[in-house]
């Protein structure tokens, strides 16, 4: 819904149809657990999904923002709504803050 939001929004001569805003807001939801447990993650390999799923994700990105603005696709039919990618990120992020789960409660986290 958010992705859905944030390109009717910003950019609403863009058609939609797919869940990469759906998809973008799980990836992003695993961020708040790199921020809450830092501490506790202890070998490298907990650090790895993450940071291969931001990279994927970075990557997914700037290709649809390229494939947006690029000469090359301008003649084309459809155009791709990198705002649905974004909002569902933002979506993810901020559910993610409030339904992941925290490894060790600190009184200063709330």
């Amino acid at each position: 819904f958010s992705g859905s939001l944030a390109t009717s929004l910003t950019d609403p001569e863009v058609f939609l149809a797919g869940s990469s805003g759906g998809v973008y807001a799980l990836m992003i939801a695993h961020f708040p657990t790199l921020i809450l447990n830092c501490m506790e993650m202890k070998s490298i390999v907990e650090w790895v999904v993450p940071v291969l799923v931001f990279i994927v994700g970075l990557v997914d990105l700037s290709i649809a923002i390229i494939a947006r603005y690029s000469e090359s696709s301008q003649g084309s039919v459809g155009s791709v709504g990198y705002a649905a990618h974004v909002g569902g990120s933002l979506a993810g992020f901020l559910v993610g803050i409030n339904v992941i789960r925290n490894l060790r409660h600190k009184k200063w986290e709330g």
